[in-house]
């Protein structure tokens, strides 16, 4: 299903986008009757960079948060500081100061792993 979701993400028209959107949360709940916490977050964090496409900064930044919270917890840093930086994208036009620190505390958490971050959708990297 989140192959299925990718391929919708290509097309940017809005039907296209709430589809892969809707195949997210079908495998997100899927995963969650599996109990599989890290893959749930995961869903959340792919369901959040699609919201994020289609301006609902809101529910973007409730799964990036989401995702963050779980990552951080199962102490993987690299998934943590890239939904950090997903929710920092949210935050970037309601909330730059917010968001600038959310991305400087992405990239502190990477580390060495920052080139990593980087990702086709990613706007507020190199504003300031």
């Amino acid at each position: 299903m989140t192959e299925l979701a990718h391929l919708q993400a290509e097309d940017t028209a809005f039907e296209s986008l709430m589809q892969g959107v809707d195949c997210l949360k079908r495998a997100e709940g899927h995963l969650q009757k599996a109990g599989v916490p890290l893959l749930v977050a995961w869903a959340r964090l792919e369901q959040a960079e699609f919201y994020l496409r289609l301006d609902c900064a809101v529910e973007a930044a409730e799964r990036a948060e989401a995702a963050r919270d779980v990552f951080a917890e199962a102490d993987l840093d690299l998934r943590r500081a890239q939904a950090e930086a997903l929710l920092a994208d949210c935050r970037w036009q309601s909330q730059p100061e917010q968001a600038e620190r959310g991305y400087r505390s992405a990239l502190d958490a990477a580390g060495e792993d920052a080139p990593l971050l980087a990702r086709p959708g990613s706007s507020g990297y190199g504003r300031r």
